[in-house]
């Protein structure tokens, strides 16, 4: 059985006040509601952004927003395109008559913009004031949305959102080890430079006698050798250059081993 819980909304008819609780215990939500005079006085007279930009198609913003730990999905995928500037960014969003998605999205680029440096999960905490005209909302368009982080202001159509204040947070903090594997590429350890076997066994000793962890065992074997190589042609040049790496002995079935006084072993 899926667990749930319950919204409850108070408000005060003279004043517009208003409370959201949830379960009845825990307030998530206060302000006001105001029905101005002049609603168009209401938005913000200077929104403007620098003329330096850099677009972004909607798969990778939502490609980077997944990135950060973001889980936006259908018509939460709001945007449709965004360009990032010096001041903050200028973007296109669907309005498709769902105020609740609408205004999500245009909060998805305050934290998109506001994120940009340390790639944290952004979530919003307070906001000093939002100003909603329907009468611009009435087909469904795709709308044009500014936002100025320098004076705090996002803009969509008739939604206009000031002051919005964010705050990263760590959502998966009993799970801050856990990495996302984004590819997978073989890299084949060559340098056309090192023509020499010696100099060639030399610099990979080097490697392995530099990533060797004291406290640790651990193993790595030859498992191949291209053309003519053979093990045998090896073992004299090996001898010759552990000679350098004191850590480290040579035993005649093919194996590095790690000196006596220290724990561990390690095959080559």
């Amino acid at each position: 059985m899926e667990s749930g819980f319950t919204l409850s909304v108070f408000i005060q008819r003279g004043s517009g006040f208003f409370e959201i609780e949830m379960d009845g215990v825990t307030l998530i939500l206060s302000g006001q509601i105001v029905q101005p005079q002049n609603l168009k006085q209401e938005f913000d007279k200077y929104m403007t952004v620098s003329p330096d930009v850099f677009s972004l198609t909607a798969q990778e913003v939502y490609s980077e927003l997944k990135n950060r730990g973001y889980q936006y999905t259908d018509q939460f995928r709001g945007i449709l395109d965004l360009t990032t500037t010096q001041k903050g960014c200028v973007a296109t969003v669907n309005w498709a008559d769902n105020w609740c998605c609408f205004i999500d999205s245009l909060i998805q680029i305050v934290l998109f913009t506001d994120g940009d440096n340390s790639h944290d999960i952004y979530l919003p905490l307070e906001i000093r004031k939002a100003v909603i005209d329907p009468s611009q909302h009435k087909e469904p368009r795709d709308i044009k949305a500014v936002y100025n982080n320098i004076s705090g202001v996002v803009r969509g159509g008739g939604v206009e959102i000031q002051g919005l204040k964010v705050s990263a947070t760590k959502i998966l903090k009993n799970n801050e080890a856990s990495l996302k594997l984004e590819s997978m590429t073989f890299i084949s350890h060559t340098n056309p430079r090192l023509k020499l076997t010696e100099q060639f066994v030399e610099v990979s000793m080097q490697i392995a006698f530099e990533n060797i962890s004291i406290p640790t065992t651990r193993k790595a074997t030859i498992v191949d050798f291209e053309e003519e190589s053979s093990l045998g042609r090896f073992t004299s040049v090996v001898k010759h250059i552990l000679k350098k790496f004191h850590i480290l002995k040579f035993h005649e079935y093919g194996a590095l081993v790690l000196a006596p006084k220290h724990v561990g072993r390690i095959a080559f």
